[in-house]
């Protein structure tokens, strides 16, 4: 699952205990009771058929089933520590807030812990519409608890079942059509634009 959706229906979702990525301005994002979910501020969302900034839908990304999936926050003294919690079999989704120090840490420290092996990680960025920056800040959400922070890192950790493989539903970053090729001088880790599910494969 992959879609907009109203803040009613993820709601039922939510109570179900299904594990879920959620994105929306902030007014929508409040509204989200307690549950197995994270989250992010993005000014606009996309599905398939429509572009939205609204307070009454969000973005939702189905997770693997309760039992194979964990939340987590990781304030800054903690976040070397996501490349140890990822499972082996599985990956993990990464969000934090645009422009501080858990997004320049992310992009400047992760995947180069010594003696730890690299799981597979994808990341997105949480922003506001760069009109209102000074008026609003990016938030990230950690559902377990029902926290919204400035600061720090929320992280979904999947597992998924023996023998099945990890594709392009778990992150791809474009569709091939034969334009562009990308090339990269080394190895290592980046980040991409701010608020880019898409980025992420999320909602590509």
């Amino acid at each position: 699952m992959n879609q907009l959706m109203t803040i009613d229906a993820v709601v039922r979702l939510i109570r179900t205990g299904r594990a879920l990525a959620i994105t929306g301005v902030e007014e929508a994002l409040d509204q989200l009771p307690i549950g197995a979910w994270i989250g992010g501020t993005a000014p606009h969302m996309k599905d398939a058929k429509v572009c939205a900034s609204t307070e009454r839908q969000v973005f939702v990304t189905e997770l693997p089933a309760r039992g194979l999936t964990s939340v987590q926050y990781y304030d800054l003294e903690r976040m070397a520590a996501i490349s140890a919690h990822a499972p082996a079999q599985g990956y993990s989704l990464v969000i934090v807030p645009d422009g501080g120090s858990a997004h320049l840490r992310f992009a400047s420290e992760f995947g180069d812990e010594p003696g730890v092996t690299p799981r597979p990680t994808v990341g997105w960025v949480a922003s506001v519409d760069s009109a209102r920056r000074g008026l609003r800040q990016p938030l990230v959400y950690f559902g377990k608890t029902g926290q919204k922070l400035a600061e720090g890192a929320v992280v979904a950790h999947a597992r998924v079942p023996q023998g099945m493989l990890l594709g392009d539903g778990v992150a791809r970053l474009m569709a091939p059509r034969g334009l562009d090729v990308l090339c990269f001088a080394h190895s290592g880790s980046a980040t991409v634009g701010a608020g880019s599910m898409a980025a992420a494969g999320l909602m590509a």
